[in-house]
């Protein structure tokens, strides 16, 4: 007797081969959906960060600059006051906030012991005058959109016996200016440093004396 085979016939597929095949397409897809959402994640991350990265940097350029655009500001105040004492034929030391208010009312002077706030429309002057020096205090808010004010103060030395040459390690006379501080520090002529000073440039601070000359009579 001679025997056909017979072709074999296809397993017979379940319901539950349906299922299974159903749960692994759901999962890859569920990694799939996964993978995009890390991606964006992290994409939003490094977008965060380099933000972060040009804003430092610009803060960084920011503070760089500071000497280039407010650093006269004290150095010009000082040489006012000094110039008011030269005009009045009286040492630094004997100068009043009553009197420089009178002769240069433009930069609102304040005792030299006062905190001045953070600045608003317009920063009031701090002075102290002692022998032949004077120190002058102002704050100013240096970079636009960044609300982190500085305090400028200013020196202005007639005399190179004068104490403080040695005191702050000056090398003689003139105007010289320091920048000091963020918020949580104290602005006033009396928490000027003992060292530091800058040398000023004398044009610029010849250009600020003259822009707060003596008001015509």
């Amino acid at each position: 007797m001679t025997f056909v085979a017979q072709p074999a016939e296809p397993p017979i597929l379940g319901p539950h081969r349906f299922l299974f095949r159903s749960a692994r397409r759901r999962r890859r897809q569920r990694w799939v959906t996964v993978g995009i959402a890390l991606g964006v994640v992290a994409a939003f991350c490094a977008l965060g960060v380099l933000s972060m990265t040009l804003q430092l940097s610009r803060l960084g350029q920011g503070f760089s600059n500071l000497d280039h655009v407010f650093d006269q500001n004290g150095a010009g105040a000082a040489a006012v006051a000094d110039g008011v004492a030269k005009d009045q034929g009286i040492p630094d030391g004997e100068l009043t906030v009553a009197a420089l208010n009178q002769e240069r009312p433009g930069l609102a002077w304040v005792a030299g012991n006062v905190p001045l706030p953070t600045p608003g429309v317009a920063s009031p002057t701090s002075v102290d005058g002692s022998g032949t020096h004077v120190v002058t205090a102002q704050r100013v808010s240096p970079i636009q959109g960044i609300p982190l004010p500085f305090c400028v103060l200013g020196l202005s030395v007639s005399s190179s016996t004068d104490p403080i040459v040695s005191q702050d390690h000056l090398p003689g006379t003139g105007s010289y200016w320091v920048t000091i501080g963020l918020p949580t520090r104290s602005c006033s002529a009396d928490s000027s440093p003992n060292s530091g000073w800058k040398r000023a440039n004398p044009e610029v601070v010849q250009a600020l004396v003259e822009a707060h000359s003596a008001p015509s009579p």
